[in-house]
This record gives C-alpha cells, sequence and structure tokens, in this order.
C-alpha cells in the first residue's frame, strides 16, 4: 500500500495534488451529490477530522465547493 501511494503522490505531484486529494475527489465524483461528509468518510476509509483537513485543502486549491 505505502508503494502504491508513493507511485500515485509522485504522478499527482505536479499537479500539486496526493493520493488523499485524488482519493476524495475520485468518491465526490463518484457519490451522489447529496451525501453527507460523513458518508463520504466511511466511503474513503478516513476519520471525519482527517477528510475535513482535505476538503479544506481541495477548496484553497479552487477544486470543490462547499
Amino acid at each position: 500500500v505505502r508503494v502504491w501511494r508513493a507511485l500515485i503522490d509522485q504522478r499527482l505531484k505536479p499537479l500539486e495534488l496526493t493520493q488523499t486529494h485524488w482519493v476524495t475527489l475520485y468518491n465526490i465524483h463518484r457519490l451522489p451529490p447529496d451525501q453527507s461528509q460523513i458518508q463520504l468518510a466511511k466511503a474513503i476509509g478516513i476519520e471525519q477530522p482527517s477528510l475535513v483537513r482535505t476538503l479544506d485543502q481541495l477548496e484553497d486549491k479552487g477544486l470543490i465547493t462547499r
């Protein structure tokens, strides 16, 4: 798993994204728009505070709006 994450992080580096950003964006796209942040965190397999931090980063980059 670590090797996979490192490879993804390396590929996403030019976009200033991480594997966590990518997985979050993918699941936002995949899930219905009425999903809560709690449901999104469960789908990704991370804790709510970690998701909030990731969403803040994606919002700062202009990739999502809440």
